[in-house]
């Protein structure tokens, strides 16, 4: 589970901004209205919503925590010489030149880890990872840490390190090159962040790859289409129709030969597979439509459905980037998902931006989706520089009305309209 994650010059992140996922202390009463047994009992919360003004940098946490990822994915790939891609804040001289830095707490199996990194001008400058036993004595092991060049290992860390060192180069992670290396003790450290964007809402192509290789999976959200009342009575993936685009094929492919052509055209046609449902129609029979025929509320539903089941299967976390255009019901029901160990048993997380301040209510009497330590708010200030901070800070009664308080003002996190009314005026 993430239990927290830190953050600096990044975008309209300039200074250190943290979501920490940590349950809230000082006894707080859950306003969550599921039944006591259903509780998940996990150290962090398993829903984070952020909330805030347009552009006031909701999206860039979560683009944050995929950049961390794609970081640590790809980095020891990366050819020599050539630089990591960097995205500091612009709007001052100085963070241009300075460090972006990041800093990931997490727990897995019988361990919490404490990861980071830092990069100058594409090359790492440091980076670490630390360990503790979540029961018995909670000491803290160095398994290893990097300043500049020279990368040091702590005794708790197995495998050939000498040949791992001597292959990390100054623009790729170590961790990265010992999951390269399989190195047992990291590459489950390495694993962890694959799956920490790796279901991303959003993408139909790798929803329907998924689906595809995946018949109990497919089954179970045909059978959630069919109780959403969305009119499904039957689900296949199918391949589109006809032959894509030829100068798509030739950007695609490494060459003009024939053989390159055709493993590019292949490759096409397979992300490009889409399902096909089948509708209830008149007279007992079922029709099947083409997915541009479908309803917009499908083709978002869809996507945002697999992706969530698969987490909830496999303890992944979810980064949804405004969450809306369903039905609140709907959106209730997936949020839902995640905050019942019912349904969540592997202690998968959702976290998400959304505009929607219905979320923050009573859900017109049918109990609270979201409790005071799952609900964060981002502002910008004048000089274009992203702050992020929990509700939790303005400490709210159990039995305050935060969706009024909210669209009040109370928090922040709003947009200033009598600005926009003077200007028009």
């Amino acid at each position: 589970m993430l239990i927290r994650f830190e953050v600096e010059n990044f975008r309209s992140i300039r200074g250190r901004q943290a979501l920490d996922l940590t349950r809230a202390g000082a006894g707080m009463q859950s306003r969550v209205a599921i039944k006591e047994e259903d509780v998940a009992a996990f150290p962090a919360v398993t829903v984070a919503a952020i909330y805030g003004a347009n552009a006031a940098g909701k999206t860039t946490m979560l683009e944050a925590m995929d950049y961390v990822q794609r970081i640590v994915r790809s980095s020891a790939r990366r050819e020599a010489g050539v630089p990591l891609q960097m995205e500091p804040f612009l709007l001052d001289e100085e963070s241009v030149s300075r460090s972006f830095a990041c800093r990931v707490v997490f727990r897995l199996d019988e361990f919490e880890y404490d990861y980071g990194f830092e990069l100058r001008q594409g090359r790492v400058m440091e980076e670490h990872l630390n360990r503790s036993p979540l029961v018995g004595r909670r000491s803290v092991s160095r398994l290893f840490w990097r300043d500049g060049s020279l990368i040091k290992t702590g005794p708790t860390l197995t495998g050939a390190k000498a040949s791992i060192i001597r292959r990390t180069r100054d623009n790729s992670l170590f961790l990265s090159t010992a999951a390269q290396d399989n190195n047992s003790q990291l590459l489950g450290v390495y694993e962890w962040f694959l799956s920490f964007a790796d279901a991303t809402m959003g993408s139909l192509s790798e929803a329907s790859r998924v689906l595809e290789t995946d018949a109990e999976l497919r089954g179970h959200v045909a059978e959630i289409l069919q109780v959403a009342d969305l009119g499904v009575c039957e689900l296949a993936i199918v391949l589109p129709e006809g032959d894509p685009p030829e100068d798509w094929v030739r950007e695609l492919a490494d060459d003009e030969s024939q053989e390159a052509l055709d493993r590019a055209r292949r490759r096409l046609i397979e992300a490009n597979k889409r399902p096909l449902l089948r509708h209830r129609g008149m007279g007992d029979r079922s029709y099947p439509l083409r997915w541009s025929q479908e309803s917009r509320g499908t083709q978002l539903f869809f996507p945002l459905l697999v992706g969530a089941l698969r987490a909830l299967e496999k303890g992944q976390i979810v980064l949804i980037d405004e969450l809306s255009g369903l039905h609140p019901l709907l959106v209730r029901e997936i949020i839902m998902l995640f905050q019942s160990r019912r349904t969540n048993s592997h202690g998968a997380q959702l976290v998400f931006t959304t505009h929607d301040s219905g979320l923050l209510g009573s859900h017109a009497g049918r109990g609270y989706l979201l409790d005071r330590d799952q609900i964060w708010l981002a502002e910008k200030d004048q000089e274009g520089v992203t702050e992020l901070y929990p509700l939790s800070d303005f400490h709210p009664r159990n039995t305050e009305d935060i969706e009024k308080a909210y669209l009040q003002g109370r928090f922040g996190g709003l947009p200033v309209l009598d600005e926009i009314e003077e200007v028009i005026g």
